[in-house]
């Protein structure tokens, strides 16, 4: 592999395939409903809800309560929708129905035609009792009479014994457990039992064709997933003759995204329009990771695999371009010639067979936005330092219809700081993403914090990366996915380390009574200063990411050495203070709208820093940064309150001196300078001062150190 990428943490993939906004459709749609995921019925609710067959209190998107019972009104509906009588019952809904007890309004019309379909005959005493739980029992009798041709089949007997042998023996009740024939029936039972019935071959004359609801081939199809174009809006499926016609949006159950379902066995489902609106992977396997090297058993380079970060392998047939192995980059199909073109990091969907061999692998590279830190020349390998991440500067929609969505990353002086790769073939040659603005297409994928989402919900602040097709990030124009991080952390500083090896930059956070710790990159987060407020954007990984808003207390500081840091495309330069007992980076910039010459001067001096609230840099003022030195001795300390130490000069009076912000007290011992803080002075302590910017010293050095020593204070 030439190049090396360091990939943030897997978000899912969750992909779109096509390119153009105007796709005809295959927008994957969210959950059916709120409260199925994972319940044994979740593909059945799933599919009557996007048939509009049943779709509960609540509509879809809602609560659908799969463990509650269904009633007989609410029975009639499912059913008469299902068997394609619901245009009569519209029809029929000022009919009240003959029953002698009272039925919702909403329901009359459903009643009328499941009496004229035969399905309910009610009660002896002439009732119907719509809002009573219909039972198991019920239920069954009500979809063997749906079926034509198969009420006169039912052998006589006690009902409801004919009915529920009848229907198990049949295929209307699937794998529900009917034998509780007089319990109500659960939702979640209801709809695999309709969907089942659904499927049964009605009992016609001699010589006709039978034709169930889900007609294998017309309505319902299972086969292979053998291809799909989102910009058609259609897929293939093995097995059946051209291609199938997607609905806008589908509903998708086993997998997140149509690579995903590549070389799988799927039932698809047609609405009445003859439009595939419910997808489900029925067989097949996706293991996803993210990549960590291409390798092959000792010995034998037949045997290759795919080794994901966690340590899974995943063996693969040898060849050109994988060999029988279809590999997807970013949608595009990789050559014979481009083997390589798999780095360690992209994030891989690998369908595998019964045998956990791969038959498909679909990557992901999040390749819009990148951060050079290599040198870019031959051997010296591409590295990104924080992923592919930038923040959302503005959210542009262009459209009315919403067909254009637009985000523009930071512009201006305080602009972004990242790059993508206008020419892949070059060794140095990025453009800066400074205040451009890419349009996201109806098609690309859109997750806010590892959740599908519409890419209208963008919004300002949020912290994204994006792919586009084929992985080459010039092209702008073509992104197919986006995934968003949104999360935002406030508080006031009130600690800053620095850790070895790395370095990593840590800062404290206190919001209330709570503190709490964050990793940053200095790339995008200025050095803050204690004491200072800040609101901050998290990315995925749980890092400080960019200040939202900033202010600073213009922190006075000790300058213990100094750093330049060359990038391989440019040097950055760096202040190394103690500031109140933490070591802080401070960068700056050198030359126009920076500083003259480096400020390597001020090592062992006491400094006002002032920063910018907007990026956190050193910013240069008029006189340079004022440099202080504590020079008045003599001064003895009589108490420290909460505010304010209470100090004497020689005979005078003793005066308050405000401490609010916290002044810098230090202690020198010997050389070595020690934050203590204003509760480390003692009454009777002898102190120098300076009170413009407030420091105070306390000197513990021993008088031989002194006689040794030229003091520079």
């Amino acid at each position: 592999m030439r190049k090396l990428l360091v990939s943030a943490v897997l978000a899912g993939m969750v992909l779109a395939c096509g390119l153009s906004a105007s796709a005809a459709g295959g927008t994957i749609a969210g959950p059916a409903f709120s409260d199925i995921a994972g319940y044994e019925a979740e593909a059945e609710l799933t599919l009557l809800g996007t048939l509009g067959i049943f779709t509960g209190e609540y509509g879809l998107g809602g609560a659908v309560n799969p463990d509650d019972p269904i009633t007989r009104a609410q029975f009639c509906k499912v059913v008469v929708v299902a068997f394609n009588r619901g245009s009569v019952a519209t029809s029929l809904m000022g009919l009240r129905p003959t029953f002698t007890d009272e039925i919702p309004a909403w329901a009359w019309g459903y009643v009328d035609v499941a009496m004229y379909m035969g399905l309910i005959n009610g009660y002896e005493d002439g009732t119907f009792r719509a809002n009573q739980p219909v039972t198991y029992a019920e239920a069954v009798t009500m979809l063997v009479r749906a079926v034509p041709g198969h009420l006169k089949n039912v052998p006589p007997g006690t009902w409801p014994y004919t009915f529920l042998f009848y229907g198990v023996d049949n295929g209307f009740t699937g794998d529900v457990n009917v034998g509780f024939a007089g319990l109500p029936c659960a939702r979640g039972d209801m709809a695999r039992m309709l969907f089942a019935a659904m499927k049964v071959n009605p009992i016609v004359p001699q010589h006709a064709t039978p034709h169930p609801i889900l007609e294998n081939g017309v309505r319902l199809f299972k086969g292979t997933l053998d291809a799909y174009d989102l910009t058609a809006g259609a897929i293939n499926i093995h097995g059946y003759a051209g291609a199938l016609t997607l609905d806008d949006p589908v509903y998708m159950l086993g997998a997140q995204s149509y690579p995903a379902l590549k070389a799988n066995t799927v039932l698809a489902v047609k609405n009445l329009a003859g439009e595939v609106v419910f997808l489900q992977r029925v067989s097949g396997n996706v293991v996803s990771g993210v990549l960590k090297r291409l390798d092959h058993d000792t010995g034998d380079p037949t045997k290759t695999y795919i080794l994901l970060k966690e340590g899974t392998k995943v063996y693969y047939t040898l060849g050109p371009a994988f060999g029988a192995v279809p590999v997807i980059l970013n949608n595009d199909t990789i050559s014979e010639n481009d083997e390589e073109d798999l780095e360690p990091g992209d994030e891989l969907t690998i369908n595998v067979d019964t045998n956990g061999k791969a038959i498909l692998v679909y990557a992901l590279r999040w390749d819009l936005i990148r951060r050079l830190t290599g040198t870019g020349t031959e051997g010296d390998p591409y590295v990104y330092a924080h992923g592919y991440w930038d923040y959302v500067a503005e959210k542009v929609i262009k459209s009315t219809t919403t067909t254009e969505t637009k985000i523009s990353f930071p512009g201006g002086e305080d602009g972004s700081p990242f790059f993508y790769d206008d020419d892949p073939g070059a060794d140095i040659d990025w453009t800066s993403l400074n205040g451009e603005t890419i349009e996201i297409p109806a098609v690309a994928a859109l997750t806010i914090n590892g959740q599908l989402a519409n890419r209208n919900d963008l919004a300002k602040s949020d912290v994204v990366k994006a792919a586009t097709y084929g992985a080459k990030g010039y092209d702008h124009d073509k992104v197919i996915a986006v995934a968003a991080t949104r999360s935002v952390v406030e508080g006031t500083v009130t600690g800053i380390t620095t850790t070895y090896p790395g370095p990593h930059y840590k800062v404290t956070l206190k919001q209330g009574a709570e503190s709490r710790t964050y990793e940053y990159n200095t790339t995008y987060v200025g050095n803050p200063g204690l004491g200072s407020v800040h609101k901050y954007a998290i990315d995925e990984a749980g890092q400080l990411f960019w200040d939202i808003t900033f202010s600073s207390n213009k922190p006075v500081v000790l300058v213990t050495g100094h750093q330049d840091v060359s990038t391989g495309t440019e040097v950055r330069h760096y202040l190394i203070v103690d500031n109140h007992g933490a070591t802080a980076n401070y960068e700056y910039s050198i030359g126009t709208g920076g500083f003259i010459g480096s400020l390597q001067g001020l090592v062992g001096h006491f400094v006002e820093l002032t920063v910018s609230g907007a990026t956190g840099l050193l910013v240069p003022v008029e006189g340079g940064i004022p440099d202080c030195c504590p020079h008045n001795s003599g001064y003895i300390v009589r108490g420290v309150g909460s505010g304010n130490v209470t100090l004497q000069h020689g005979t005078g009076g003793p005066f308050s001196f405000l401490i609010d912000p916290p002044a810098t007290v230090y202690k020198v011992d010997e050389g070595v300078f020690t934050y203590i803080g204003p509760a480390g002075l003692d009454a009777d302590d002898e102190v120098w001062v300076d009170d413009a910017p407030k420091v105070i010293l306390r000197d513990d050095s021993t008088p031989e150190w002194w006689d040794d020593h030229i003091p520079h204070l």
